[in-house]
């Protein structure tokens, strides 16, 4: 017998092969195949285990994988709450917790040295960016920071 306590998203997000941002993440793929910078999707949707993460459960879902070394998470503001100007409005609890969820995967990701960065929807609208090259941007942007990290402990 189910539990009565899910929600009707959470058991359909367990059930499904996909995220609900399958159309957005669909358009950086194609935008990444058709424009040749030397960036590909390895993996989509890709779940792993890591006990490095904050926040249970212990397994969390990549939205993409890029070149097999850089994890893309594609949030947005309503389901993340990662612009501060956006937790100012009457619903300050729900948003707060979202907030923290959000950093605690940040903060797991960082902790369990995997590369990763963040494509938030309602930035690059906000500054008419796109978000295929924004990935690129962002990717190549990403393994510098790595490279300077596993520099400073000693892994070079």
């Amino acid at each position: 017998m189910p539990r009565g306590n899910k929600s009707f998203i959470h058991n359909a997000t367990k059930k499904a092969k996909t995220n609900h941002d399958r159309g957005k993440l669909d358009y950086i793929e194609s935008w990444l195949s058709e424009n040749h910078f030397g960036v590909h999707v390895s993996k989509s949707n890709h779940r792993f285990d890591n006990k490095e993460f904050l926040n249970k459960p212990k397994n969390h879902e990549s939205d993409l994988i890029l070149n097999n070394k850089v994890h893309v998470q594609h949030d947005t503001v309503q389901n993340h709450c990662e612009l501060g100007f956006e937790l100012d409005d009457n619903n300050n609890e729900d948003k707060e917790k979202k907030r923290v969820r959000t950093l605690k995967r940040n903060i797991g990701y960082y902790n369990a040295n995997i590369p990763f960065f963040v494509i938030n929807e309602d930035l690059a609208k906000l500054l008419y960016l796109d978000e295929g090259a924004l990935t690129v941007y962002m990717y190549y942007h990403t393994l510098m920071l790595q490279n300077a990290r596993d520099g400073l402990s000693g892994t070079y």
